[in-house]
């Protein structure tokens, strides 16, 4: 992700500067043409004149684009950090999370999951839980490859607040696919989905 966000990054500074000098080309081109038309048709005095009135309009110009430039790539940056941020607001620890059981009820399946979030911001933090199931929908326990979680009170919505750690027991429920057997007993993989 960091690698991918630099190489954007270097892509739009060089657009942008490309863009820049592509355009002082331009008006340099213009103001030479336009110097030589007036070369021919007006005295010298005139023409020092004119060639300084394009030169502070080249300066104009030039100025003009460097500062849309530098917005446009401050505003792609924080655009680019502000979705990282809240995409990695919430942390997993993979090391003591763990799937726990699975019971078939009916037409319901119900996988249970223990798993330790860490909310990284200052801030609290509301989010769901999505777990995604491609085995056990290839091994037809399920008829659905994501499901969200539920909590201990029987809610998909969830709660951090600033800077904390916490436990959570959870449960994916999901329609039967009429083979009761789980093809691991890994952890499915998990996304955290920020509701703020």
């Amino acid at each position: 992700m960091k690698i991918f966000k630099k190489s954007v990054i270097k892509i739009l500074i060089r657009c942008t500067l490309f863009l820049i000098a592509s355009a002082n080309m331009f008006c340099l081109y213009s103001c030479n043409k336009r110097s030589s038309m007036d070369t021919g048709s007006i005295s010298g005095t005139s023409c020092e004149l004119n060639n300084e009135n394009y030169n502070k309009k080249r300066a104009n110009i030039m100025k003009k684009q460097v500062v849309i430039g530098l917005a446009f790539i401050f505003i792609i940056l924080m655009f680019g950090c502000s979705k990282e941020n809240s995409r990695n607001s919430i942390i997993l620890d993979e090391a003591t999370s763990f799937f726990s059981d699975f019971d078939v009820v009916g037409d319901n399946v119900y996988i249970y999951c223990t798993i330790v979030l860490t909310n990284t911001t200052s801030k609290e933090r509301l989010f769901k839980v999505k777990g995604f199931f491609d085995d056990d929908l290839k091994g037809h326990l399920l008829l659905e490859r994501e499901l969200y979680a539920y909590g201990e009170e029987e809610t998909t919505t969830f709660f951090l607040h600033a800077n904390e750690t916490k436990t959570f027991e959870i449960c994916f429920i999901g329609k039967f696919g009429g083979r009761g057997i789980k093809e691991n007993r890994l952890l499915p993989k998990i996304e955290i989905i920020d509701v703020n």
